[in-house]
C-alpha cells in the first residue's frame, strides 16, 4: 500500500549542489546520474502554514541536503515586534507535494521536475 505524504516547509536556500554519481553497480539507477541538490536550512514555524494564518520564524533547524525539485516557490520575511512574519503569497495547491513513500526512483526521473 502506497502512503502519500504531504509537507508544506520553509526554509532558508544556502547552496545549490550539482554532482554526477560516479558509474558503478552499487548506485543502481543512479549510477552516471547527474544530481541537482539543494543545501536548505529549515525554520521552525512550529509546524504552522503561512497561507492559513501569521506565523513566525522563531529558530532555524539543522541544514539539510535535498533534490532541488522539491523546492516549489519563493517566499519572504518581514521583521515586525521583534520578530520574523513569513509571508507566503503562493496560490493554494501550488506547493502542495504528493509522492508516494519509498517512490526514490519516479522522484529523481526527468518527467518529474516540477518547475
Amino acid at each position: 500500500m502506497t502512503k502519500l505524504i504531504l509537507l508544506l516547509l520553509y526554509g532558508d536556500l544556502k547552496r545549490i549542489i550539482i554532482i554526477t554519481i560516479p558509474s558503478n553497480q552499487f548506485f543502481g539507477s543512479l549510477s552516471s546520474q547527474t544530481l541537482a541538490l539543494a543545501l536548505v536550512t529549515p525554520w521552525n514555524t512550529d509546524g504552522e502554514v503561512a497561507l492559513k494564518e501569521n506565523i513566525y520564524m522563531t529558530t532555524c533547524k539543522a541544514s539539510i541536503i535535498t533534490d532541488i525539485r522539491r523546492l516549489k516557490a519563493v517566499i519572504g520575511l518581514v521583521e515586525t515586534h521583534g520578530r520574523w512574519g513569513v509571508i507566503d503569497h503562493i496560490p493554494s495547491g501550488g506547493t502542495e507535494i504528493f509522492r508516494g513513500e519509498g517512490d526514490l526512483e519516479n522522484t529523481l526521473s526527468d518527467d518529474n521536475y516540477d518547475m
